[in-house]
């Protein structure tokens, strides 16, 4: 059996994508090889203040074209829930999301490979606006 070896990426500069190095504007990845979906040696969990990702769809999906995680969290996204639906990611399905209700901006959401299976969470039943 394969060792599960965790990769957590963390960047809260929008407009550097998250790549466990640092890459400018127009290079994108500085890994070597290619994400292999198959591989189950390798989990990688990316995680990117967004802030209103509307207006990032493409950045984002360049950012994860070359190593594509296994599950995507962003938060700040800025979203409505009737709104957060309309966010197609290829490749993922949406877990699991919290849109503010009372105040404007804020929220959460995560995407999960449509290659792992996973149970849904309603967030709602956990969560107080603006607490957490």
């Amino acid at each position: 059996m394969a060792s599960l070896k965790t990769t957590i990426h963390k960047n809260t500069d929008t407009n550097i994508p998250s790549t466990g190095k640092l890459a400018n504007k127009h290079n994108y990845s500085t890994r070597n090889k290619p994400n292999n979906d198959n591989d189950s040696s390798h989990f990688m969990i990316y995680h990117q203040n967004i802030r209103v990702i509307s207006k990032k769809i493409d950045e984002l999906l360049i950012s994860l074209s070359y190593n594509r995680p296994q599950i995507i969290c962003l938060n700040e996204h800025h979203l409505k829930s009737e709104e957060i639906y309309n966010i197609n990611l290829d490749y993922y399905k949406l877990g699991a999301f919290f849109c503010r209700k009372k105040y404007s901006c804020g929220g959460a959401c995560i995407f999960v490979s449509k290659l792992l299976k996973f149970s849904i969470i309603n967030l709602e039943k956990y969560h107080k606006e603006k607490h957490l």
